[in-house]
Parts: structure tokens; sequence; C-alpha cells
């Protein structure tokens, strides 16, 4: 995922300390809903923000699979008109994404937190965060998340799953 960027930045123990204070990292995912929200649903706002509530009391809590997402959400919603100002922070958050999201069973037991940030990931390639060194790159990307997303069932009916409400 990190291809384009020229260096980059290694991280032990708990990334979430390099997270923006809690106003900043808010206004990032305002930022981000509007725009990618508006033309790529992937997330249901009501519940998202209570996640996020319950995240800043405990930042572990709720997974690793939920703080790649989180850190997709910032980098895509890092204003960026500022020119070279916050190039190295969209790179932390996408470095953040990477690293949590390699932490989860997401190629054998992908979950809808894991498949909603590899769906961001794709818009941030889409959209020249991220650049390709592979024409086919994305291509090859939205393949991938296909087969997980059918994986999981995603395809299907909704009437064949008794946990979704019709």
């Amino acid at each position: 995922f990190s291809g384009g960027r020229s260096e980059r930045i290694q991280f032990t123990g708990s990334m979430i300390s390099i997270l923006p204070s809690r106003d900043l990292a808010e206004s990032f995912v305002d930022n981000y809903i509007p725009p990618f929200e508006g033309t790529h649903r992937l997330l249901h706002i009501p519940t998202f923000k209570t996640e996020l509530a319950r995240f800043w009391k405990i930042p572990e809590g709720l997974g690793d699979g939920w703080i790649a997402q989180l850190f997709m959400i910032l980098a895509l919603g890092c204003p960026r008109r500022r020119g070279e100002e916050n190039t190295g922070l969209v790179d932390m958050f996408l470095d953040g994404a990477e690293t949590y999201l390699s932490r989860t069973p997401f190629l054998y037991k992908p979950s809808i937190m894991t498949l909603r940030t590899m769906c961001m990931m794709a818009i941030a390639k889409q959209i020249d965060i991220v650049s390709i060194d592979d024409s086919d790159a994305s291509w090859s990307f939205m393949g991938l998340i296909l087969r997980l997303a059918m994986a999981t069932g995603l395809h299907r009916d909704p009437a064949y799953f008794d946990s979704i409400p019709m």
C-alpha cells in the first residue's frame, strides 16, 4: 500500500500515540464525511460517531480493524489544500492504517471493518494520496476486496441473514 512514498515510517508499540488531539482528529473526521460518504457510502455515521466517542475513552477497546479504519478516515479527511504542509501527517495516517490492518486476519477472516478500510485505501489510490507504481495495481486491489467481500457473504440476498433487519 505504501508504494509511492519515499520513506516508510516505522513504528513500535501502540501507534495510537501518534494521533492528533481529539478536536483535530474529529475535525478530520468531519472533513471526511461529506465528500466521501456522500459518494462512497461505507459507514453508518451515527454508529461510527458512537464508536468514536467510545474510542476516546478506551482507545484499544474497539480492535485493530476499527483503528485501521479510523486512520484511513483521518488520512482522507486531512486537509490537503495547504500544499505540502500536511503531507507527513497524511503519510503517518496511511502507515497507521496499514499497520493496524496487518494486525488483523483480513486475508483469511475479513470483517466489515477491514473491508471498509481496504475500500478507503482504494479511494486513496484513486485520488492520488498514494501513488501507484503499477498501472494495474488498483484493479488488482479492487479484485482482492471484491473476493474478500464475497467470502463474507456480502453478495448474498439479505433475506439469508437473520441478523439483518429488512
